[in-house]
Formats: structure tokens, sequence, C-alpha cells
């Protein structure tokens, strides 16, 4: 190696070295350490191992499912597992929908189903078994701390927000209603739903941790995959990096423990990707349609699933033979929209607007008026900073690394791996086909994601494919003898503090207690809900018939009865009685009309969310006076109360 290139090696290390400096600097270990979880007991939970199991079967079960589709093929065994899994719980995902719209969704529905997908499974078993590849165990063997802390956040009762408002909350009302339903209320109802049709379907077989095990298994399948498109394309060591840069990457372990979507998002769109690079190798129409199918899939569990389409094109119309172009790309356009269009038509009937909540200027009749849209896409892009100049631009990754409670949350934090090693990627200046494909696809998405909403979350589509290339540049570093000691003890020093910091965060979300030192479910979500009492206490003790209007409070989930939960995009019918009320009569006729019998009230969250601004001046009073004169308090702690109405 000539002077110019070891200048040129030095350069990416010293690099590396600054950054990991600073994020310490920034981030201490040893703060993080004094807050660390302590475990005062270990109880052996015989539900948790009974959830454990349920999800297993569930996999094998999706695996049956898959592999009744995949029937010839030249993957290898971990990669036929990987694929087949990934089809079957398309299938399932599929099933459930039909049966939901259907309203058969009976328990022995469900069970039948989980059945037949394990008994295919058992027949197709031993042509998907083979030998463990010893690079496979060193993945697995690093990575086993990883999948056991998040397993672990995974196996507690659902707190995230966002479930409590329609992941799992939108399935618990289909549940409840015996079938698919419009829930008026609720914008992200119009959203795809493929991960909650899976969810639901774990909830019907045993409980709401299964759907968090759901969410879940795709973190560490991901794994998998990223490891084997790795090894297939470039070597065990890339494929080892990668498989461990994501399973150590902080926001992937977070969204692991709960109901999220993205990671199955992510899961798929690798998946579609595999599948195509397949495809340029063969040129089997099979391959090709397996990636329509995933990149349809994948839409279908977020919309922003039809960017990945989008990239496919002209990746497909580059490797097609001139004379194939035209019917290669209409092959993959016309199944992955196929896959899609069940939501499309969903919203159609149920919105009048395929496209909710886009499109409420093109579809004047659409249910999700443009007000809403435009409050929650200006919700989206508030997120993030300003990215006006190319300065801004070019400060951008530094500020995702150092400033990640800007982009969305505290859990949207990557690490200073990437930052680190990323840049490497360029130390070698050869470049193949996958690489230049990889590439292509992270510039072009991280693009459309600078100019959109700048949530890291958004981010976790093409995170797979990030991992590959930061761990090719990690690789290109690892060549120089010289430097391979410093760039290993980088990397081990960056991956310890990306454990670190989980468990530190994790620590305020406390699943330890619950999993693994005995506390009760109801004593667990009453100290880290403030609304649960009063739903548990109040509300679902209340008779049958009973009909709940919520103010403040906009998490639907544990909710047992009929209720009217508008989400904080939604209009509460509340604002607009009391606005348009004269004065306590015409509000109680307003109530009496539409048959509600009870308010909730989340004191704490209606101050938060400012509800009371969108109320008049008069009509707070009027509402005040509802409350004293027509209303009967009959549960109340600090943070909320349940009234009666007397009408």
């Amino acid at each position: 190696m000539n002077t110019k290139e070891m200048l040129k090696y030095l350069v990416f290390i010293a690099w590396a070295g600054v950054v990991l400096a600073v994020y310490y600097a920034l981030f201490p270990i040893q703060h993080m350490a004094g807050e660390l979880p302590v475990l005062r007991k270990i109880t052996l939970n015989a539900g948790m191992v009974s959830d454990v199991f349920v999800i297993a079967l569930v996999v094998l079960s999706a695996n049956g499912w898959g592999n009744c589709f995949w029937r010839k093929t030249e993957l290898n065994h971990a990669e036929r597992f990987v694929f087949a899994t990934g089809l079957g719980f398309c299938v399932i995902s599929v099933i459930v929908f039909v049966l939901t719209i259907a309203g058969f969704m009976g328990r022995v529905v469900f069970f039948a189903l989980l059945f037949f997908g394990i008994v295919q499974f058992l027949a197709v078993g031993k042509r998907v078994r083979g030998r463990i590849r010893n690079s496979l165990k060193v993945f697995a063997a690093i990575s086993a701390v990883s999948f056991i802390s998040t397993l672990i956040g995974a196996l507690a009762p659902p707190t995230q927000f966002d479930s409590l408002v329609y992941h799992l909350a939108l399935p618990q009302e289909y549940i409840r209603a015996g079938r698919y339903f419009l829930v008026s209320d609720n914008i992200f109802a119009s959203f795809p739903q493929n991960m909650e049709m899976i969810f639901g379907f774990c909830m019907k077989i045993q409980n709401d941790i299964i759907a968090n095990l759901a969410g879940w298994i795709f973190f560490p399948l991901t794994a998998l995959l990223v490891y084997l498109m790795s090894k297939k394309y470039w070597n065990s060591q890339v494929a080892i990096q990668a498989a461990v840069i994501w399973s150590l990457t902080p926001l992937l372990m977070f969204i692991s423990t709960g109901t999220y979507v993205d990671l199955g998002l992510a899961f798929y769109v690798l998946l579609s990707v595999y599948a195509v690079s397949l495809w340029t190798e063969t040129e089997k129409n099979e391959m090709l349609v397996f990636s329509a199918v995933f990149a349809g899939f994948a839409t279908g569990i977020k919309y922003i699933g039809l960017l990945n389409i989008v990239m496919l094109v002209p990746v497909i119309i580059y490797y097609s033979k001139p004379e194939k172009t035209l019917k290669t790309t209409l092959i993959f356009l016309a199944v992955s929209i196929s896959v899609f269009s069940p939501w499309l038509i969903k919203n159609a009937v149920l919105f009048n607007n395929p496209i909710a909540p886009w499109g409420t200027e093109l579809f004047k009749a659409s249910k999700i008026t443009a007000e809403q849209a435009s409050e929650y896409f200006t919700h989206i892009r508030s997120h993030g900073v300003p990215v006006e100049s190319f300065r801004q631009l070019l400060l951008l990754p530094w500020k995702m690394t150092f400033s990640p409670w800007s982009f969305g949350g505290g859990f949207d934090i990557l690490g200073p791996v990437f930052l680190m090693f990323l840049p490497a990627l360029f130390a070698d200046v050869k470049i193949d086909k996958m690489k230049i494909i990889l590439i292509y696809y992270v510039v072009f998405y991280l693009t459309c994601w600078t100019i959109t909403g700048k949530v890291l979350r958004f981010i976790v589509p093409v995170f797979p494919l990030i991992c590959i290339l930061t761990a090719i540049g990690v690789q290109n570093l690892v060549r120089n003898n010289l430097l391979r000691i410093t760039v290993i003890i980088f990397m081990v020093l960056a991956l310890l503090h990306n454990f670190a910091i989980f468990h530190w965060v994790m620590a305020k979300v406390d699943p330890y207690s619950p999993v693994i030192s005995g506390e009760g479910r109801n004593s667990y979500l009453s100290r880290k809900l403030n609304y649960y009492d009063a739903v548990h206490g109040g509300i679902n003790q209340l008779e049958g018939g009973a009909k709940v209007l919520y103010w403040g409070e906009t998490r639907r989930y544990y909710c047992s009865h009929d209720a009217i939960v508008p989400t904080v995009f939604d209009s509460n019918p509340l604002v607009a009685w009391s606005n348009g009320a004269g004065g306590t009569e015409e509000l109680a006729e307003s109530l009496r009309e539409n048959g509600i019998t009870h308010l909730f009230v989340n004191y704490s969250e209606l101050e938060r969310l400012g509800f009371e601004k969108q109320l008049t001046a008069k009509a707070k009073e009027t509402l005040r006076r509802f409350v004293r004169e027509k209303t009967e308090r009959i549960y109340e702690n600090e943070y909320c109360g349940v009234y009666k109405v007397n009408i």
C-alpha cells in the first residue's frame, strides 16, 4: 500500500474515532450506567413460556403456508425458510382480512388457520432442514444478547402510544364487533392494515402479547435475511457485521418491543429487493412475481412501501432483456398493485377515497376531510430539522446521530456506527452490481425522506440496506492490517454503547418487572398508563349498552365497551356539540340523540393536547355547567374521571 492510500485510510479511521469520541462525550456511558435497570428478583413466568411457544407455532404455521406456494426453488435451506415464512405471513394476513370482512372471526376458524400451516410445515420439514454454517452461528451468538433483551420488552403488556391508538386498538374493535367495519373516529383506520391483520390473528388465538411478539419476530427474521443476502453477494465477514449492526441499532431494538409495523415493512422491502436481485441472475419470472408480491404486501403495511415499487421498476427495466422489458415491467406492476389493491378497494367503499387520507382534494366525497389530512401531514412534516441549504443537507447525518430526539421522539436513536463507518464504503472505488443497486436505493429513498416527514422511524424500510453498506465500509477498513485492531475496537465500543443506551431508555419503560420480576399485568399497566385504572376499574365495569365518549384521551385500547375515541387528528363531536349549543339543555339533547351514556375525561391529556382550545369561551362554560349539573361522577383519580350522563 502506497503512502497516498495509507493516508486515505487514516482519514477514514480518524473520522470514525472523532465521531465515537464525540458520541461518548455527549452520551456518557457512565451516566447511563447509574440508571440501568436493577433486577431485585427473577421469577419464572409460565405465561411467558407459553407466549414464546405460541409465537413459535405462528412462525412455523406461516412457513407451512408459504411452502404451499414455494415448491421448486434454487434457494438454499436458510433462504427458503425466510422466503417461505415471509410469504406465509402474507397468506395469513390476506385470509384474516377476508374472514374479517365476511364476519367469520370465530376462534375455531383462526385456530384452523394456524393448525393447517403447522401440518404443512411438518409435511415439508424434511426439505427445509440444512446444516447451519459456522458464520451464521457466530452471528447468532453475538446477536443473542440483543434478541433476548428485545424479547423481554416484547413480552411486556403493550404500552406504546401508537399501538394503543390504532395498531392494536383497530384489531380489538374488529374482534369485539366480530367483523370489519368503519371506525369513523380514527383517521388511522384509512391506512393499510396488513400487519394489523396479523396482530388481530394473534390476539384472537391467545392475547396481545402474541401480537407484540408478531411484531418482534420480524427483528430476527430481517437480521437473518440481511445475513443471507450479504453472504451471497459479499462474504461471511460482511454478513456477520451487517446482521450484528442491524441487531444492535437502538432504534430497531426499541420498535421491536411493541406492535409497530416498521420492522415488518423493512422485512418485506428487503425480501422484494433480494428477490429482484435473484431474478437479475436467473431471469426466471417466478422470482419477479415473488418480488412483486412482497412489494405489494409491503405497501399494504404502510403507504410508504409504494416508494419500494417505484424504486424497483427502474432496476427491472435496466436488467430486463430489451425484448422483454415491457412484459416484465407489466408483470411486476400488475402483481404488486393487485396484492395492495384490497386496501384501495376498502378505502373506496368505506371512505369514498381509495388513497385516504391522501387525495381529499381529488375525491370530494372523502370521509377524511381536507382539514384532517392537512393537520396530520403538517404534524409529520414538523419533525426533524430544516434542510433549506446545501450546508444544512451536509450536516443532516450529523444531526440525525447527535440530535436524534429532534426526528420523532425518544425511541429514534441511531447510535454512532453509521456515521462512523458508512463513509468508508467509498474507501474502495470498486463498485459491483449489487452495491450500485443498494446505493441507488438508499440515496433515492433518503432523498424522498428528506423532502417530506423527517421521522427517523420512517427510514427503517431501507435500514437493512444501510446496514449492509455500512458493513462493507467496515470491511474496507479492516483489510488494512495496520488498522484492523483499531477498527475492531471502535466497532465494539460503538455497539456496546448502543446496547447500553437501549437498556437505559428501556429502564424507564421497565418491561423487566412484569416479565421476569413477577409484577402483575394490572399493576404494571396502572403504573405506566395514566388512563388504565379509569378504563379497567371504571368503564369496563359498566353494564352492557353503555356508550362512552372520550374527552382528552385518544388511546382506545383496553376499553371493552362501545366508545367514541377520536384521535388528535379527528374532530371530537363534543367540540361541535358544545360550540353549537345554546345552553346545557341543547348539549344534553345532542348527547341523548347520539346515545352517549358516559363521558370519560383524561385531565392531563386534555391539557397536554390542548383540546379545550377548540372550544369557544361560551362553549367552555356550557360544558362545565353540563358536567356539574347533568352528570354524576362514578370514578375519579388524579388523572381521569368517568361521568354518568343523567339525561
